[in-house]
């Protein structure tokens, strides 16, 4: 009797960027994780190779790396009613760690306390649970509702694993995690008269501001240890309007200043204390990550039509390292043969692919057709 063997995965050409926040650098400055439907890639950039973390079984929706790199959590979403699973990963031996089920549906946003011992997990619209797990054993310590309407991010801050801020539909909360107690008491912060849809947040190295993307196109900067509401960027109707399809991803540079996409493809760098633009510069698609390197020079992009820029801080010019299909494959075809090429077709494009080095060679776009063989 033949034995059935898997096919083993040996590489992808792909990069699912309508993920938020799922392009990260790690700390080794060698690896570019990111997740691809089920799966999370680990490329290397310098051996230009890839592994791959297989234990999901449904889409991946967020991951985050701990802050020396040694972790990885990644959260899935599932079918209404199931439950949806986080996965701690140990990065060096490329395993599973511990499974934590308790969120159902959907996964929304995961973040490592500074220390590593904690991870908060965010669920989804269904769920909209606030969980802290304890890393080493995998188990929940606490949980509350996140909000009375969907919260979007969480974020521990950067020196204490005793705080963290989450933030979403028309609420920011700044927590206070009691672990004595086991609980987690919520302070909402003062916004004013603003009405705000929360998708992402970045704590400054201080833990003195939080810098809130919002989907009307503005970032509030939020003073934590009084939760008020200080100042937003752009500065009111003096200097025009909002960024175009609101600001969807966000991350803060050594020294202090903010870089953010937007939803029309738009990264900006801001000033961090005078809240006032400095520069810009335009890429295709909606900006859902961004990834800094160490020495804070560079810093790669990734945008919702599954494109990977890598731009230059000072000046913000942006140059493409990979592309791949952003919609559905309809075909795939070699020559007859040839080995070493092979045609794809998709909703907008058909391109054709070197087998051995995965770099596109060609691409033909016809606007309006969709090319089905």
């Amino acid at each position: 009797v033949k034995m059935e063997q898997e096919l083993e995965l040996q590489a992808v050409i792909g990069f699912k960027g309508t993920v938020t926040s799922a392009l990260i650098l790690h700390p080794d400055q060698e690896h570019l994780i990111f997740p691809l439907g089920c799966t999370i890639v680990l490329r290397n950039l310098l051996k230009k190779t890839q592994s791959f973390l297989q234990g999901h079984d449904n889409q991946v929706n967020c991951i985050t790396v701990s802050k020396s790199g040694r972790l990885l959590a990644s959260g899935q979403k599932t079918f209404m009613g199931f439950p949806a699973d986080v996965i701690i990963w140990d990065f060096e031996q490329r395993r599973e760690i511990h499974r934590l089920s308790l969120h159902k549906v959907a996964v929304t946003s995961l973040s490592f306390s500074h220390n590593e011992m904690y991870l908060a997990t965010l669920g989804g619209q269904d769920d909209n649970s606030l969980v802290i797990w304890e890393v080493e054993r995998g188990q929940a310590i606490c949980g509350t509702p996140a909000a009375t309407d969907t919260a979007h991010c969480v974020r521990f801050f950067n020196n204490t694993e005793f705080s963290l801020v989450t933030g979403g539909n028309y609420h920011i909360v700044v927590w206070s995690f009691d672990l004595a107690n086991k609980k987690l008491r919520a302070t909402q912060a003062n916004l004013g008269q603003s009405k705000r849809i929360t998708t992402n947040i970045v704590v400054d190295d201080n833990d003195a501001f939080a810098y809130c993307g919002t989907t009307t196109g503005d970032l509030l900067q939020v003073e934590l240890t009084r939760a008020l509401f200080k100042q937003a960027c752009p500065k009111g109707a003096a200097s025009g309007k909002n960024f175009s399809r609101g600001v969807t991803s966000s991350i803060q540079l050594p020294c202090g200043d903010i870089l953010l996409g937007t939803g029309d493809g738009t990264v900006a760098r801001v000033c961090h204390q005078s809240m006032r633009l400095k520069n810009q510069c335009q890429v295709l698609g909606s900006v859902t990550s961004l990834a800094l390197t160490a020495d804070g020079t560079h810093f790669f992009c990734g945008t919702a039509l599954s494109n990977i820029y890598w731009i230059d801080v000072d000046s913000l010019t942006a140059e493409l390292r990979n592309t791949c299909h952003h919609e559905r494959i309809n075909q795939v075809a070699f020559p007859a043969g040839y080995s070493e090429v092979f045609a794809t077709c998709s909703i907008s494009d058909i391109r054709v692919w070197n087998a051995t080095t995965r770099q596109e060679l060609l691409r033909i776009q016809v606007p309006n057709m969709e090319c089905g063989l």
